[in-house]
């Protein structure tokens, strides 16, 4: 795998090579360029853009009680769409393009999700529930086993040794200031 991996970082520089002299000798050296410096703009612009973007999705998916994932994960492949179009290159461009097309970019971002849910081990813990642990070789998530939690089958949590010691007892919140609302409102403004 990990040899798999460096024959095709070092193939693509090569491959990106000899397309972009291809298509000089097709289509000529300045309008290769132009291609090239064409590509590399739109690559900028949709980082730059993409970036204030995610952010106002993240945000508004946040305030309507949503976890930000699907706007972030989303983001992530739109920056990776500019990335690959600024490198220079027409192999880049053409995934980097591909990538701009929502479909496209959604099916990959869920293909990458499901490859890395199945190849590794996580550990989900969900606030009153006992953590599941879902890709690892003895848990449920193993392969063959569909990478979704099932709502259904999550056991409530109940504490046992494992988890430490509980510690039972009373508190008394210390050098915590109470404000009258209406004094405050009543009161003139200083200044």
């Amino acid at each position: 795998m990990q040899f798999g991996l460096l024959l095709v970082f070092v193939a693509i520089p090569f491959l990106e090579i000899a397309l972009v002299i291809k298509v000089g000798q097709a289509i000529g050296f300045w309008l290769t360029v132009l291609l090239l410096v064409a590509s590399a703009s739109l690559g900028s612009y949709v980082i730059f853009q993409q970036g204030f973007q995610v952010l106002g999705r993240a945000i508004d998916s946040v305030n309507r009680g949503k976890p930000p994932l699907a706007p972030v994960v989303d983001g992530l492949f739109l920056f990776l769409a500019g990335a690959l179009l600024i490198m220079p290159g027409f192999l880049s461009d053409i995934v980097g393009l591909a990538l701009l097309v929502p479909v496209i970019r959604h099916r990959f971002a869920v293909w990458c999700l499901r490859r890395m849910i199945r190849s590794s081990e996580m550990r989900a813990f969900i606030f009153g529930e006992r953590s599941q642990t879902r890709g690892s070789a003895n848990g449920p998530g193993h392969a063959g086993h569909s990478p979704h939690f099932d709502t259904a089958a999550r056991p409530t949590y109940t504490p046992d040794a494992a988890d430490g010691p509980i510690i039972e007892g009373e508190f008394q919140r210390l050098g915590e200031r109470t404000v009258d609302r209406d004094a405050a409102r009543n009161r003139p403004p200083q200044g």
